[in-house]
Parts: structure tokens; sequence; C-alpha cells
């Protein structure tokens, strides 16, 4: 194949990556590793964010590569050609977008993740490259350009016909009434269970730290509830293994507390009971200012004043 159409092509596709990673980049935001669900959100089963970014990140770019090899394949290009230019393809976009979000990233955790993405990319395009092979890429590639604009035609038209139908039928007020009323009890039902695991598992330990650091039982068991339904025990131990890494500083165990190095559950309660001192006897005005300073997101403060109200109705 002539060197020339393999540049093109591969520029092309580096193009293409890039402007749906700026399409989405406009309407997507990078989730962040410390980031909170509302208790809404957790009850109403919504997912974190990494899965909604990882599929818009990931999926056109795989897409593009896929095409990219197709054409390629198609135009007769030789199996090195069709794994290096995918390959080379990927390099330019990931040094066009994620590189900057590692050299500028603020916390260890954007750094972390833009690295993991930098490197996925290439070698996602070289398993591409690999796979073409031992299969026939060329069977994916349009016979010819009319084809490919009337299955672009014929897509756009059904997403509107689909998006549309979504839009009429969807929340109708009735049904809104009977989901919040739902929800509600959902909350409770939830909070209660996790309140039950949580003394179950460090009963002894919380009523000793609240006795030693003065600290409100009930607002340490809402953070603890709160902190174990946004984090759960396999993230906290991913988290356990990357706050070894050099230059790490991440929260940790059930209760999040900041650390350099790994803690076990009953270690960050204590550190965030400490945290936590002198809180037994405050107003709600110095309850939100003590919450706000172990976390001072706003959806954050919200949740946990709503635990806690559940919490002390049922202790």
């Amino acid at each position: 194949m002539n060197i020339e159409y393999a540049c093109a092509i591969t520029i092309l596709s580096s193009i293409a990556m890039w402007a749906c990673f700026r399409l989405i980049e406009r309407h997507e935001t990078t989730p962040r590793a410390n980031s909170y669900m509302a208790l809404s959100q957790v009850i109403a089963g919504e997912g974190s964010g990494f899965v909604r970014f990882l599929i818009l990140r990931g999926f056109p770019p795989l897409i593009v590569l896929i095409a990219e090899t197709s054409i390629l394949a198609k135009l007769g290009a030789s199996a090195n050609q069709c794994l290096f230019c995918p390959f080379v393809s990927a390099l330019i976009y990931v040094l066009l977008t994620y590189l900057p979000s590692f050299i500028h990233g603020f916390t260890f955790g954007e750094k972390f993740l833009s690295a993991i993405l930098i490197l996925t990319y290439p070698c996602i395009a070289v398993f591409i490259g690999v796979i073409s092979r031992y299969v026939d890429f060329s069977r994916f590639a349009p016979s010819n350009l009319q084809t490919l604009i009337d299955g672009i035609w014929q897509t756009f038209l059904v997403s509107i016909v689909i998006i549309t139908f979504y839009e009429m039928l969807r929340n109708y007020p009735d049904e809104r009434y009977i989901k919040q009323d739902e929800l509600h009890d959902r909350k409770v039902q939830i909070v209660k269970r996790e309140l039950e695991l949580i003394l179950c598992r460090f009963k002894e330990v919380i009523i000793t730290t609240c006795a030693n650091y003065d600290t409100s039982p009930s607002l340490l068991l809402s953070i603890l509830i709160y902190e174990d339904l946004n984090r759960p025990q396999w993230i906290r131990l991913i988290e356990n293994i990357l706050v070894r890494l050099p230059g790490a500083k991440l929260t940790v165990g059930i209760a999040q507390v900041t650390s350099t190095f790994p803690l076990s559950d009953v270690e960050s309660i204590d550190l965030a009971s400490a945290q936590l001192r002198y809180t037994n006897n405050l107003t709600t005005t110095q309850m939100i200012r003590t919450i706000r300073q172990y976390n001072p997101s706003d959806k954050y403060v919200a949740s946990i004043l709503e635990i806690k109200g559940i919490v002390e109705d049922t202790i």
C-alpha cells in the first residue's frame, strides 16, 4: 500500500478520535477519584460516573481504530501496516488529549487516571492490529462511500425516533410522586441495614473511640454508613494498594481518612473519631461546620445530615 495513503488514514483517524474527545468533553466531566454520590443517587442505584466515563471515552476511539484497520485491510495494506498505523493514531491521540491532562493534573487520582488511559489506547490499537493478522477486517469496511452515507443517515433517523418516543413516555407526574415515596422508604431500609452491619463489625471500636474523643456516635455512624455506601470494601482494598505508590495521598479505610499509607477500617475509624472530637453536644449549625471540615462538599453535608436523622430515629 502507498505510504502516503497510510499516513493520511493514520492522521484522519487521529483527528476523528480527537474530535470525538472534544465533543464528549463539552458535556461530560472527568469523574474525580474522591467524588461522592448523594444519598438519593446511591439508593437509586446510579453509578459514580466511572462506567459512563469509560464507555464515552473508550467506545468512540475503539470504533475509529477498528474502522481504520478495516479500511487499511480493504486497501491492501500489509500486516505490519495494519499494526503500525492504528498504533501511531492512538499515540497521536493520547499525546493531544491525555498527556496534557497528566501533566497539569492537580491530584494523584487525576494523574493516575490519565496515565492509565495513555497506556490503554495504544495497547488497544496493538491488540486490534494483532487480531487483524488472523481476522479479515476488510469485511467490516464499507463497500463504497454511498453505502457508508446511507448507513449514517439510517442510524440518525432511527435515533431521532427512539429519542422522541422516550421523551414522550417517561416521567408521568403521578409516577414521579410514587417514586419519591418509594425512594424515601428505600433510603430508610438501606441506612438501617448498613447501620446493623457496621455495628455488628465495629460496635466496640465505635463505643471506645467516641468515649475517648467525646465524639457524637450518630455523626460517626452516619459518616461510616455514607462512606461505606460510596466506597465498598473492594474499592478500599484498591485504595490501600494505590496509596503505597510514591507520592500518593488518598482517603483510605471505611472512614475515608486522608493518608499516605494503608489503613485498616479500625484504624480509619479511630482517626476519624479523633477528627470529630468534641461533637457530642453541638448545635445544628456547629454540626454542619464540623461536617464541612471533614468534607466541604454540599452534597456530602446534606447526605450526612439525612442519614444522621435516620440513625437517631433508629438507635
